[in-house]
């Protein structure tokens, strides 16, 4: 078996290991944990790279293109 196989399956058991384990132990409730702070990061974080990738556009499309 090589290795991608070998990380795809790992991949699945993880996750199956994942609900036997959590849904018993915290209900649906625990699958929501860590919900908002990760929302609240999110927001601030794409806005950057989006006014980012905005700025580099407009500058992009304002500058000259060097002619030899």
């Amino acid at each position: 078996m090589n290795e991608a196989s070998i990380n795809f399956m790992a991949g699945g058991l993880s996750a199956n290991a994942f609900w036997l384990f959590s849904m018993p132990a915290e209900g649906s409730r625990g699958f929501y944990k860590g919900l908002v702070p990760c929302l609240l990061r999110s927001f601030p974080t794409n806005a950057s790279a989006i006014m980012v990738f905005e700025y580099t556009m407009r500058f992009l499309k304002n500058s000259e293109m060097p002619t030899f």
